[in-house]
């Protein structure tokens, strides 16, 4: 499943930003690199603490939330990519990541703690997610161009998600956080710091612009 998820998602992104600059995949970068951070440093390492036995059973239990990890750091970095924020067909395809992904982490971990009971709330997580990746697909995929103010607050997911790395790097350094999640809050930073100077250069190119303008007009 992960694998077509994965070709699906950049077909998708294609297909919606076929005219996208680099700052808008940097956008999508940030936040799904902060997404995959927050996620790393909420439950990764209580699944890795939480997984023991043979090796083959290890590498497959923890190839799940891995995976889950790098579908929603795809679907919701998509979601700062696209024009559009309000999209029905992305907001079904988060949820439906999202539930995948929370099924599949209280699994593993109720699982090696012996506590998982079949015929419970969590096993209605995977139909759930299949419900909503489906009905995402029979969705129309509108191209109206978004308004001035919704393109405004487009910008305020990137800005969330570089407060967020902050947040992971700072608590990183008080208590102990997943070295994974520091590590992708660290490259997500990085990534940040090559929008805004990617912003930077562009202010400027249009500024000189415009003072050469005031000066033939």
């Amino acid at each position: 499943m992960y694998p077509a998820l994965y070709v699906a998602m950049m077909l998708l992104m294609r297909s919606r930003m076929r005219n996208a600059g680099t700052a808008h995949w940097l956008d999508g970068g940030v936040v799904g690199l902060t997404v995959a951070s927050v996620a790393a440093a909420l439950a990764f390492s209580t699944v890795v603490a939480t997984t023991h036995g043979e090796l083959m059973a290890e590498a497959v239990n923890l190839a799940y939330p891995i995976a889950d990890l790098i579908l929603l750091a795809l679907v919701i970095g998509g979601l700062a990519i696209i024009p559009s924020w309000r999209n029905l067909r992305w907001l079904l395809l988060v949820l439906g990541c999202t539930a995948t992904a929370v099924g599949d982490i209280i699994y593993l971990v109720q699982s090696s703690a012996g506590s998982y009971s079949p015929g419970t709330v969590l096993d209605a997580t995977w139909p759930a997610a299949i419900f909503f990746v489906s009905l995402a697909v029979w969705q129309r995929d509108g191209r109206s161009r978004p308004s001035r103010s919704e393109a405004r607050s487009h910008l305020l997911l990137p800005v969330a998600a570089g407060l967020c790395c902050l947040g992971v790097l700072f608590g990183g350094s008080l208590w102990h956080v997943d070295r994974l999640a520091i590590v992708l809050a660290t490259v997500a930073m990085l990534v940040a710091g090559m929008r805004s100077t990617l912003s930077l250069a562009e202010l400027h190119v249009v500024t000189e612009s415009h003072r050469h303008q005031a000066l033939t007009d």
